[in-house]
């Protein structure tokens, strides 16, 4: 009589085995965290745990911040400081200030003005927008010379054949560094990622509840899926990454 040998797939084999190790990883995770919440309190732990993470994002948002509103011109470092209604304040390495003073506003946004000078040291510089029915931008040097450029509000278009005097790469430097500041605010940035923390927070250490909360409505008695809960979790800590590590998309 002929034995049947069992066929055992390779495969499938191998997969198994993978998936085994996932849960047992996911088990162990599970085990340490929920020793954490006996210790602790989940409470606690997740007060903890949102104050901790929005310290380092706010520490992450202000770094980021600073290195983009700094340029850097012939080796003179410049940063910006502040502005009101007409000015704005920017200082180099040596203290030294630069004043843009405006003096005919515009209507967009992201333009200083339509007619503005820069002041720094014994340079002035006017910029003069008023033509740009004419696409042309007239930027008076610091030597008394005219130089005159494609008009564009975001920034000063660049000719790759010939050299751009320094008055003008100047311009083009605050220019860019000004629309960063009125795109990015810096108190107002925390108000739309600190709420997504919270949310990555309570996705991975609440997702019973926050099943429930989804399904009030449509579910009576019912209870999460071990994926369902799996697949909050891990969105929470997608959230989460997202959320701490945003400002490194503003550079």
């Amino acid at each position: 009589m002929m034995k049947m040998q069992s066929f055992v797939n390779p495969v499938v084999g191998r997969f198994n085995i993978a998936d085994d190790k996932m849960n047992i990883n996911i088990k162990f995770r599970g085990y340490r965290m929920e020793n954490l919440y006996k210790k602790y309190s989940k409470k606690k732990l997740y007060f903890s745990l949102a104050i901790l993470f929005s310290i380092i994002h706010i520490m992450l948002l202000i770094m980021v911040y600073k290195m983009n509103i700094r340029f850097s011109l012939d080796e003179q470092k410049f940063k910006y400081i502040s502005q009101d209604e007409n000015t704005i304040l920017f200082k180099d390495n040596d203290e030294n200030l630069l004043w843009v003073n405006i003096k005919i506003k515009s209507n967009s946004a992201n333009s200083i003005g339509d007619k503005y000078e820069v002041k720094y040291k014994d340079k002035t510089i006017v910029v003069d927008n008023t033509q740009w029915m004419s696409g042309k931008s007239i930027i008076t040097l610091s030597n008394g010379e005219e130089y005159k450029t494609d008009w564009l509000p975001m920034e000063i278009r660049e000719n790759f054949y010939e050299a751009i005097p320094y008055d003008v790469q100047l311009i083009k430097k605050i220019n860019y560094i000004y629309n960063f500041v009125m795109d990015n605010n810096l108190f107002t940035l925390p108000l739309l990622t600190l709420p997504l923390i919270l949310l990555g927070l309570t996705l991975f250490m609440y997702p019973e509840e926050w099943w429930r909360i989804e399904h009030i409505l449509t579910v009576s008695g019912g209870e999460p899926t071990d994926w369902a809960i799996s697949s909050s979790k891990i969105s929470g800590i997608f959230i989460l990454v997202i959320a701490i590590i945003f400002p490194i998309f503003m550079l």
